[in-house]
């Protein structure tokens, strides 16, 4: 069956180590647009900041952000789930008794944190183009989508520490390798592909995914042509039906290539 939409991961799998787009990306995105198959990002990262990662094509794309959480499809908002303001809050209250942690209240129109240590600077910008810097969290009145939290030293103990407390009300995946987030129990990224695939009349047959981490498990499981990246951790192989060449192999763009667009490597 011809696949009509095609949804990548972003880190670790669309882009490099050094977080760049495959340099053929514009120029296989256009061939898709010829044929009118089209391109979903699906991130942990914000709208806005994926937005700035494809300009000036970003029109030209269709965004599942915040892992799942905002699904924009043709520059128009499809999904947004936001957590309860309560539950928030706690989080807010265990994360700071939790060292090491920083914590990222994530809002549609930007990112909410405090001051953070210099190490962890350019991590939260490389995600949230668009933040701002509070002295206390609990101010925040806007929707939060996701919340997110970075550790540089071991990611894991803060997953461990919190999912006990919110595993059977929240989300909580490990999606990076300094990364967690937090999202209402039903969003992810396979659950927003699914919106997005109604939306446009798309089937699951009809639809291909690229992933490599853990928050990439529901998505591939959404497409019928599924593919894990060669750089993935291994126990990711019996997610996908396929494997593409690693990131830095500009995997995503090879097999796009080769399977939907039939050029010969």
């Amino acid at each position: 069956m011809a696949i009509k939409l095609i949804a990548s991961d972003m880190d670790g799998s669309l882009l490099t180590n050094d977080k760049r787009l495959p340099p053929d990306f514009f120029q296989v995105l256009e061939q898709l647009h010829q044929r009118g198959i089209r391109f979903a990002a699906a991130s942990g990262r914000a709208y806005y900041t994926l937005r700035e990662n494809f300009a000036p094509y970003e029109d030209r794309l269709d965004y599942l952000c915040e892992n799942g959480a905002f699904v924009s499809c043709g520059g128009k908002v499809i999904s947004m789930d936001s957590l309860d303001p309560a539950v928030v809050s706690e989080i807010i209250d265990c994360c700071e008794k939790l060292p090491d942690a920083q914590l990222v209240l994530c809002g549609k129109d930007r990112a909410y944190h405090k001051q953070p240590p210099a190490e962890y600077t350019p991590h939260l910008q490389c995600y949230y183009v668009q933040h701002q810097v509070l002295t206390d969290l609990h101010q925040v009145t806007d929707p939060i989508l996701k919340v997110a939290i970075c550790n540089l030293k071991d990611i894991r103990t803060t997953h461990a520490a919190l999912e006990p407390i919110f595993g059977s009300r929240l989300n909580v995946v490990v999606s990076g390798d300094y990364w967690m987030d937090m999202m209402n129990p039903q969003v992810n990224k396979g659950w927003a592909l699914q919106q997005m695939q109604q939306y446009l009349g798309v089937t699951k047959e009809e639809t291909m995914a690229f992933g490599d981490y853990y928050n990439d498990i529901e998505l591939l499981g959404q497409a019928g042509e599924s593919y894990v990246m060669a750089n993935a951790r291994p126990e990711m192989f019996a997610y996908g039906n396929h494997t593409a060449p690693s990131n830095e192999d500009y995997g995503v763009t090879r097999i796009i290539r080769q399977v939907v667009l039939g050029e010969q490597e």
